[in-house]
């Protein structure tokens, strides 16, 4: 039995700690907030839940297969249609899981198109089931990336022209702008820019689209709490409002973990091996710098993912002919990317992320009123955070350009702001940057920070800004892999 210290309750951080005190491991984890569950939490004020990390549940049966216990606790509903889009023109168009009604939906608004959506969604699902064993499941590395070339994979993985970007792929698949900028944004589900992050991440559509979106009762912060509740069933420890400061190290080991709580004041804690669920970047500059382990130079040199800028509001319930998830396209999306990842700057014409997680759990908001949660893709750094004038002035304009815009103009009792820096002050992600590193290069994309530190024999990294990437979960399997390399003594 090893005494495993555990730095963050996030979700990788949580499935690593119950997969582990399965193998018969004593576990402690260490969170500095006062709850559980990282990015998967909740805001509650005046009867309104509200998420504030990731608000869309997909994979279900892969979090199954880690965690059997989670959807025993959690009740997962199906979200149908996944998504309905909006441009300014006056154009809608839904996502349905189900191919029938995908198909009839496209022919309706994109009839030049008809036929090339479900084509897309095929050949993306083929290459997802055929490279998930690879790129999913276990560790990703150099080497694996070296001998893709003699994959059996091969030959669907060239339908899509891997080496191209998201963007060149979905300009040879659709004739309509408007589709092209529907699948492009799924780049942002890992912080990238679709001009520029490879094609391979087209995939992450049909992931969506073909095998379900679904949302927890009671908001995604369930999963969180359900998950911390598993780990104690298990015999973990897991000490709120502690902060880790400091590691100690021997040789190449770690083997302590000094920490401040509220109720503990200061603490180490000896440790045989540690596991930090933070940024991989924050965990390399603050923890393991001081005591000797070099920051890897890709690590420093990589791009930030997007931040994000959110703002959440009660609103009385009206007919405005939304849905549970809900995407108003700006008028230039190039532009958008370039005011992002390149001028480093809130961008002027926003693509604006609705969820109103009420219509499809109405316990989260009082009767005749609904939970807004509207998410903005922000630069990770290069601009005025702390503002509140800055704050307030986009907050405006992002309800200008629904009226304006797309005639949307709902009744608001009270809005909250959630800028960049509270993402950074909350969970430890430098600068703000939701996914550690962007997904803007093959390299990036491919080769994310690995689990194990090199230069340490006991110190392993999990959660979202490490293989395989973010989101609910990627982040268990991300814990699902680090215990594997402790059962396998790695």
């Amino acid at each position: 039995m090893k005494r495993i210290a555990i730095i963050g309750s996030g979700i990788g951080g949580l499935t690593a700690g119950i997969l582990l005190a399965q193998q018969g491991h004593s576990v402690t984890i260490l969170e500095k907030n006062p709850v559980p569950g990282g990015k998967v939490a909740s805001f509650r004020h005046d009867g309104f839940t509200f998420d504030l990390g990731p608000t869309l549940i997909t994979l279900l049966d892969e979090m199954e297969r880690i965690v059997p216990a989670l959807t025993q606790m959690v009740r997962f509903l199906p979200v149908d249609p996944s998504c309905k889009y909006f441009w300014s023109d006056g154009t809608a168009y839904s996502t349905f899981a189900d191919p029938q009604k995908s198909a009839a939906e496209t022919e309706r608004v994109f009839p030049e198109d008809s036929g090339a959506v479900e084509q897309f969604l095929r050949d993306t699902g083929e290459i997802y089931r055929k490279t998930k064993a690879l790129f999913l499941l276990k560790p990703f590395g150099p080497a694996q990336l070296a001998n893709i070339g003699n994959a059996p994979m091969l030959p669907a993985m060239l339908r899509i022209h891997p080496l191209g970007t998201m963007a060149a792929e979905l300009r040879r698949r659709f004739r309509s702008p408007k589709l092209r900028q529907l699948f492009g944004r799924f780049a942002t589900y890992n912080g990238s820019s679709p001009y520029r992050a490879p094609s391979m991440l087209n995939v992450i559509a049909s992931v969506e689209l073909r095998m379900g979106a679904w949302y927890p009762a009671g908001g995604v912060g369930a999963i969180g709490t359900a998950l911390a509740k598993i780990a104690a069933s298990h015999g973990v420890a897991i000490h709120t409002d502690t902060e880790a400061t400091g590691l100690l190290r021997s040789g190449q080991a770690i083997v302590g973990v000094q920490a401040c709580g509220v109720r503990t004041g200061n603490l180490t804690l000896e440790a045989d091996a540690v596991v930090s669920n933070g940024d991989a970047r924050w965990t390399h500059q603050r923890l393991l710098a001081p005591v000797g382990v070099p920051t890897p130079r890709g690590l420093l040199k990589a791009e930030r993912s997007c931040s994000g800028y959110l703002l959440l509001a009660a609103v009385r319930a009206g007919r405005l002919g939304l849905a549970h998830h809900n995407v108003f396209f700006s008028d230039d999306y190039p532009a958008e990317f370039a005011d992002i990842f390149e001028r480093r700057q809130l961008p002027r014409g926003m693509t604006i992320y609705l969820s109103i997680s009420a219509f499809t759990d109405p316990q989260l908001a009082p009767e005749g009123w609904e939970n807004w949660y509207i998410l903005i893709n922000a630069p990770a750094s290069g601009i005025d955070h702390d503002n509140p004038e800055v704050q307030a002035r986009y907050a405006q304009a992002v309800w200008e350009r629904l009226e304006r815009g797309f005639g949307i103009k709902p009744e608001i009792a009270w809005q909250v702001i959630m800028p960049a820096r509270s993402i950074e002050q909350r969970y430890h992600s430098l600068d703000g940057a939701i996914y550690g590193t962007s997904s803007n290069s093959l390299q990036s994309a491919f080769l994310r920070p690995d689990h194990k530190v090199r230069g340490l024999k006991n110190f392993y990294l999990a959660g979202g800004s490490t293989h395989p990437g973010g989101g609910v979960p990627l982040a268990m399997l991300s814990g699902n892999m680090v215990a594997e390399y402790l059962r396998n003594g790695v």
